[in-house]
């Protein structure tokens, strides 16, 4: 996964971009220090709404690979390429265990309280928006 860091006015940009993603996805930083209340306070509001909420989400990268499994779709990313593919419902669980090695306890869990329905249903909720600036390094140089 490539990233970069762009420092701007009082923050930061940190720009990442992984397999499933054409263009990079700026996150912002910001210094400020936060305490324990704010974190818990932002973590429960983040069980009831997020995009993260509904389907799953893993990665593992090594030196000459990267898979990232996003719902029901797994991508692996080679020097020859990407390759991408949609998984059924039922091909799903032998992912988590060969390709990121999810314990049998945790994908049995998972799968029992519907999980990979869950990840083949059509998400729920509006589309982020789309980044429409780039990062650092993709900008038009003024020399």
């Amino acid at each position: 996964m490539a990233a970069e860091v762009e420092p701007v006015d009082d923050a930061h940009l940190l720009w990442v971009q992984a397999p499933q993603n054409e263009r990079h996805v700026p996150c912002r930083i910001f210094p400020s220090a936060v305490d324990h209340a704010f974190y818990a306070e932002r973590y429960e509001a983040s069980r009831q709404s997020s995009p993260f909420n509904q389907l799953i989400y893993a990665r593992r990268g090594g030196a000459a690979r990267m898979i990232v499994f996003a719902g029901a779709t797994r991508f692996e990313k080679t020097p020859a390429g990407l390759d991408r593919r949609d998984l059924r419902a039922e091909e799903i669980p032998a992912c988590l265990r060969s390709d990121f090695g999810f314990s049998d306890a945790i994908v049995d869990r998972w799968s029992a309280c519907g999980g990979a329905e869950a990840a083949v249903a059509p998400p729920v909720g509006p589309k982020p928006p789309q980044a429409t600036n780039v990062p650092p390094s993709r900008r038009k140089r003024p020399w």
